[in-house]
């Protein structure tokens, strides 16, 4: 029994900017996983003695992500 194909995209940016001439540096970055929030349903029921069960979906995997990040780098 095969599943539903999956449509994932993951997305990163970031941009650093020079705090002091001794080389100390500010990062901020944002990640996005799943960004374009497609629906990623999970497998189907594979156990043939479940019942009405056998072969529904009934899960989805993670919906988007969004992380925000500050570093200071010394």
């Amino acid at each position: 029994m095969f599943g539903p194909g999956g449509n994932n995209w993951d997305l990163a940016l970031n941009k650093s900017f020079p705090l002091a001439r001794d080389g100390t540096r500010l990062q901020v970055r944002a990640e996005s996983f799943n960004t374009w929030n497609h629906t990623q349903f999970g497998e189907p029921d594979g156990n043939a003695g479940g019942g009405a069960a056998f072969g529904r979906i009934s899960s989805t995997r993670t919906p988007r992500l969004i992380h925000l990040a500050v570093k200071v780098l010394w």
